[in-house]
């Protein structure tokens, strides 16, 4: 038996990525946009031997080592392209329509916060991060901490 695994992980292993992504469409009955070799190979085993198992006991199927959910659940923390994944508002965020400020290099910065993020000179960012980025031009800082958000260290 292991070797029929590894005869058909080396027949995997040789498919183009096109082939490798038509496989996982007909194995696992969906598509998949993902490039990734060593996943697509993964998920092709995976889903042929749920498939095997399925058939041999002609009912559900429940592998407790292995339990696996699809990207479109959302249980894992994953999404599918089609659907966002909906992220809990942090607790350190002002509510939704405040303005922050904060002086820097001489200039009064102000800030919308907006439900999905921040709002900064007509441009939208999905986080203190990125903002703080573009406002110090490039430098790489802690968003919370940036903006006074963050509880001070000792």
């Amino acid at each position: 038996m292991a070797q029929n695994e590894n005869r058909e992980l080396a027949l995997l292993r040789a498919l183009t990525t096109n082939a490798l992504q038509a496989e996982y469409a007909r194995v696992a009955r969906r598509s998949t946009l993902s490039r990734n070799r060593k996943w697509l190979v993964r998920e092709i085993l995976w889903a042929a031997e749920e498939e095997a198992i399925r058939m041999a006991e002609a009912g559900p199927v429940l592998i407790e080592a292995r339990t696996r959910f699809t990207p479109d659940s959302g249980i894992l923390g994953r999404s599918s392209r089609n659907r966002p994944l909906q992220r809990e508002r942090d607790p350190r965020l002002p509510p939704p329509g405040t303005i922050m400020t904060r002086e820097y290099k001489g200039r009064t910065i102000s800030i919308h916060v907006l439900s999905d993020g921040f709002e900064y000179q007509d441009q939208h960012f999905r986080s203190l991060s990125a903002l703080a980025k573009h406002i110090t031009r490039g430098s790489h800082c802690n968003g919370f901490a940036w903006f006074g958000l963050a509880p001070k260290q000792r």
